[in-house]
This record gives structure tokens, sequence and C-alpha cells, in this order.
């Protein structure tokens, strides 16, 4: 008997999200959406709703790296993404194992804040990301706050945004896509990639309402997701930009805060009836 074959498998590497808007738990579901096996490690408890994030207690760093040498021990993922790193120990300790750990792709999202203001990583710990992380990083995501930081120049339209994920791409990582959520463009969201090819940029139309919960995850998550099933680079960004574009449509609201996001993975009824 032919033994099964073995399913691609994707590792999150993010905080914890109770509600399942973001974090380790929404990056779960993109994953089981899109078809590759689910691991996820938590770098911190939160508490929070979908109102926002009250609290984080970041988890020992001693702990969080005895759980990823064993997890990397049995089940090696074929794509990672981190997400929410808490402190400056985590992001040393995953530091630490990335020098000798050979996952062939590494999405980093670079998060910073919370969008009710809550601080996700300490300045200590950008810092040890800058220095540790990013030169091991597959493709780094950030949005344009997030872009901002790191360049340490303003990035409010899509022509600043080419010129930044250029300039990021010198820090380390082997590409750059600067979501265009926050960019003042009227009436589209413009996503910009800088890669070995240069820069390539994909325009949505930005949809009315509030923005949902979890966009940034999800879209990271995604792209996690189709590298770890042997996707090309730029064409998993373009699924990505997809599913995350059709999840917006079909958002909802489970609580009393922001809209999350709904399956990517949809069609919106409109486009079906094209």
């Amino acid at each position: 008997m032919t033994p099964p074959e073995l399913p691609f498998r994707a590792l999150t590497i993010a905080g914890s999200d109770p509600s399942g808007g973001a974090g380790l738990q929404a990056d779960i579901a993109v994953f089981t959406r899109l078809g590759v096996h689910p691991m996820g490690l938590p770098t911190a408890l939160t508490v929070q709703n979908s109102l926002g994030v009250r609290q984080v207690a970041p988890l020992p760093a001693d702990s969080f790296a005895s759980q990823l040498h064993h997890l990397l021990s049995d089940m090696p993922p074929q794509a990672a993404k981190t997400g929410m790193l808490a402190d400056d120990d985590i992001v040393a300790a995953l530091g630490d194992i990335i020098e000798g750990w050979s996952v062939p792709h590494l999405v980093v999202d670079p998060v910073r804040t919370a969008s009710s203001g809550t601080s996700l990583l300490s300045d200590a710990g950008h810092a040890a990301l800058i220095k540790h992380i990013l030169p091991h990083t597959s493709l780094l995501t950030p949005n344009r706050y997030e872009a901002e930081q790191l360049w340490g120049k303003p990035v409010p339209t899509p022509a600043e945004a080419a010129r930044c994920a250029l300039a990021l791409r010198e820090m380390g990582p082997k590409a750059v896509l600067i979501t265009g959520g926050h960019l003042q463009e009227k009436g589209h969201v413009v996503d910009t990639l800088a890669d070995d090819g240069g820069v390539t940029t994909w325009r949505h139309p930005r949809y009315p309402g509030p923005s949902p919960h979890g966009t940034g995850c999800a879209l990271s998550a995604a792209i996690t997701a189709h590298l770890a099933t042997g996707t090309p680079l730029r064409e998993a960004v373009r699924r990505a930009l997809t599913y995350v574009s059709n999840a917006i449509r079909n958002a909802s609201s489970p609580g009393g805060g922001r809209p999350y996001l709904g399956d990517g993975t949809v069609s919106p009824v409109d486009e079906e009836q094209d």
C-alpha cells in the first residue's frame, strides 16, 4: 500500500486573539481555508474582544523556544509567518533558532501597535526584529505606518511606498510588500511589492464602510499558505490579495466593534452573478 502523501504545513508565530479576529486564531483559519495543515505557536496571551486589546502578556522566552524546537524536530513547515512578537526576549529567542532553521519561506508581518493603540512589540523588540529577523526574511509585509517606522520617512502615497519598499530590501528581506489600505489613494487600495524583479503593484477597489479587523494578519497568512504549496512569490501575493479582497466583502460583525473578515475563498454574490 502506498503511504498517504504528507500535507503541506504552514506555521504561524503570533499572539493569541481569543475573539478570533486576528493573530494566531485568524491565521489558522486562513491556513485551513486554503488547504494547508495549520500549526500555531503563541508568543503572547491577550485580553481583547472586537472593541480592542486591553492587555498583553508575553510568554516566557524559554517556553516559547522549547515549543518551537520541539515542533521543528518533527513537523518542519514549508512556510512560516510571524505576527505579534511581543518583546525583545521572544525576538531574540526566535532569532537564535532561525540561525539554524532551514524553513524555505519566512513571511514577517512587523506588527507594532493594535488598532486600539495597545503596544504589541516593545521598542527593544523592534530593534531586535530589524537586527535578527529581517536578514532571514523571505517577505516583509508592513502597512504604511509600520513601513514608516522601519524606513524613518513618511509613506503617504503609492509612489513613496514603491521607494520605501526598495529601501527596506536593503535591510535584509528578499522581498517587501507594502500594503495599501492606509495609503492616500482615493477609490483604490494599491499594494506594492519590491523583489528581485523590480516593483509590482496591484490595485483593488476600496470598499466603503469601516475597515475590518485583521486584514494584515489574513494577507500574510494567505501568502504563507500559498508559498507552502510551492506557489511562486508574486503569484502567492496576487492570490492572497484576491483572498483578502473577497474576505473584506464577506465581512460581518460578531461583536460590538469593527467587522471581522469573512471567508476569502468564497466570491461575493454579485461577482458570482457576473
